[in-house]
């Protein structure tokens, strides 16, 4: 009988195979969707991943300052690229905080809120073609800024001057700037200092300082250490501009120089100095032709500063990036900043409980002397006592039940189907 039912399956396979191919289809089918949807989730996660790196044609965004003397609120100064002149959405901006990313408040930095000096090396080594640069610059600076904005100019060789005190009347600021003219030591630290000093009557909002040298210090009072404490302790920008970088070699005649000993820029002590500063960098032309262009990049960038303000779930330091996508301009920039260190556990000084005042021990009844019985034997314990064991168990029962009903049960599914088609 179990011959004669086998033969008839066999036969009945045969005859009408369809519903073979279409099981085999089935599991096929699942088998493709289970590797397709596989491969979806693979290909997504690698696009989720490649949309967080920076593309290699990104500009750089710099973060000019992080103040965090509110902690955990932190305040971060970012520089957009002066190639966005209109309003930046608040949604431009990203920013991590050791790979975290922190809810931000956006805020456009006013510049009804800002003053800048001109701080402008006239010693003897500029005489010539580099002084006639500095006034073009200066002047196109001069323009470039919006007419609210207060300038101030000061020079200085052998002694500082100030020429003109902060104002908006751009025909005395240019008037100034026309007349300046080369000769003597180079008093930068002390240049410096005076800047300092106006700065400080003022206590405006916004201060920058944007200073010109072309060589090294070597008649100030001041010494470099004096001019760095100084800095520290303020929060003004200071771009430093020099014209001779000792890194990279400049044919001289570029600068209207012959003589190899007007060569005395000290690119370390500008660097130090800016590093001091709260918003310092140092910028360095190609040549004096350049020198006009640098300028008019330092109004633009003070112009388009922004303010994200975010708390802080750090402590000590952190590693900040900030990154800005508007349109088709993507930048990207990042840097390490000093947090308050994280607060120590505040000691608890528990007063010790009184010792209770010894007691003569009652006597004990009967029941309470008794001896004590066996003690009660331990649970059991072990692997199969875990409750990951009892779900395993379960789940490998569900299995072998259903492998079971397939296969008790499949064959005469299939069988009544042939039977009915």
């Amino acid at each position: 009988m179990l011959a004669h039912r086998q033969a008839r399956r066999t036969a009945r396979g045969r005859r009408h195979p369809q519903w073979r191919a279409a099981i085999a289809a089935i599991g096929s089918a699942a088998l493709l969707a289970s590797v397709a949807a596989g491969a979806l989730a693979v290909e997504a996660d690698v696009l989720a991943q490649d949309a967080t790196e920076s593309p290699s044609d990104a500009l750089d965004l710099t973060i000019s300052t992080a103040r965090a003397d509110d902690h955990p609120t932190v305040r971060v100064t970012v520089d957009v690229p002066s190639v966005i002149a209109a309003e930046v959405d608040a949604d431009a901006f990203t920013l991590t905080e050791n790979g975290e990313v922190r809810d931000i408040e956006v805020e456009r930095l006013r510049s009804e809120d800002l003053e800048v000096i001109l701080l402008l090396d006239s010693s003897g080594s500029m005489a010539g073609v580099p002084i006639a640069a500095a006034r073009e610059a200066a002047l196109r600076f001069t323009a470039s800024m919006p007419p609210t904005v207060p300038l101030s100019v000061i020079r200085f060789s052998t002694e500082v001057e100030q020429l003109t005190d902060f104002s908006t009347d751009r025909e005395q600021i240019t008037d100034a700037i026309d007349e300046l003219s080369a000769g003597g030591w180079t008093s930068m630290y002390d240049g410096l200092q005076a800047a300092l000093d106006v700065l400080e009557e003022r206590e405006a909002t916004r201060e920058a300082i944007v200073l010109l040298s072309d060589g090294g210090d070597n008649r100030s009072q001041s010494t470099l250490e004096d001019t760095v404490d100084r800095l520290a302790d303020g929060d003004e920008v200071l771009t430093i501009v020099e014209l001779i970088t000792a890194e990279r070699p400049v044919p001289r005649e570029r600068f209207g120089r012959d003589d190899p000993q007007a060569d005395e820029i000290d690119l370390a002590t500008l660097a130090t100095m800016a590093e001091a500063a709260g918003q310092g960098s140092v910028l360095s032309p190609d040549d004096l032709d350049a020198l006009t262009e640098v300028y008019e990049d330092i109004a633009a960038t003070l112009l388009n500063q922004y303010e994200l303000t975010y708390d802080s779930e750090a402590f000590d330091a952190a590693d900040l990036e900030v990154r800005f996508e508007q349109g088709d301009v993507v930048a990207v920039g990042g840097r390490t900043i000093d947090l308050p260190p994280a607060p120590e556990d505040e000691e608890t000084t528990e007063e010790p409980e009184p010792e209770p005042e010894p007691t003569e021990p009652d006597e004990p009844d009967e029941a309470e002397a008794a001896p004590p019985g066996p003690p009660p034997e331990p649970p059991a314990t072990g692997w199969w006592t875990e409750p990951w064991a009892f779900r395993a168990s379960l789940i490998v029962f569900a299995v072998g039940v259903a492998g079971w009903l397939i296969y008790s049960y499949g064959w005469r599914l299939a069988d009544r189907m042939n039977d009915r088609y």
